[in-house]
């Protein structure tokens, strides 16, 4: 592999499932806001996933509409495209929705229309079947972790962390940045905690 920069990374962005691990003994080192300065130049106004990505005062309804029309699909993709019957649960603001269909859908709505998808601690990768049994909308909320983890399955991102119990398989490249400069690209997930050791 020869990628010695972050420029030499960037086709690989958005092309590629791509982790970034920051190095960093700063307990307030912000890694999302790093990350956005150090692409800007190639991910120009990427909107990287945050708990804000739905409006909380709004229902999911209003939110998923909102980033329909603001990327141009067909009304209704969302509830299309995950065959899903569109009801009063989904007229709800935060406040009185229920948490994993909330989360569930800004999270499968962000990966739907973004093209690059940067994601975070923010984003949860995983929730266990034994949580979204506890939700009162489990049904629903069950085949829209499905289908989000079928799409990011076929779909590329970019997730970035600084926390070592979130470096994990199944991404094509690794990359170990420290707090201002890049420093390797690896191939597996055991090469860069092999390496992060040397720095401790």
């Amino acid at each position: 592999m020869k990628i010695k920069s972050f420029e030499d990374l960037q086709p690989y962005i958005g092309n590629y499932k791509v982790m970034i691990f920051f190095k960093t003994k700063d307990k307030q080192f912000d890694e999302f806001n790093t990350f956005k300065q150090i692409t800007k130049s190639f991910l120009f106004g990427n909107e990287l996933y945050t708990d804000n990505f739905f409006n909380n005062s709004l229902s999911i309804l209003d939110n998923l509409d909102f980033h329909g029309i603001q990327n141009n699909f067909e009304k209704d993709y969302f509830f299309d495209s995950l065959k899903l019957e569109k009801s009063e649960k989904f007229f709800k603001a935060k406040k009185n929705s229920d948490h994993y269909l909330w989360r569930l859908s800004s999270q499968t709505c962000y990966l739907m229309v973004n093209r690059h998808s940067v994601l975070n601690h923010t984003f949860s990768l995983s929730f266990r079947e034994k949580e979204i049994e506890k939700s009162t909308e489990s049904k629903t909320c069950k085949a829209i972790n499905e289908f989000m983890h079928n799409l990011m399955r076929v779909t590329n991102y970019t997730f970035i962390t600084k926390k070592p119990f979130q470096i994990s398989e199944g991404y094509d490249l690794y990359v170990l940045y420290d707090e201002c400069d890049f420093i390797e690209c690896y191939n597996d997930a055991d090469t860069l905690t092999h390496m992060l050791k040397k720095y401790d």
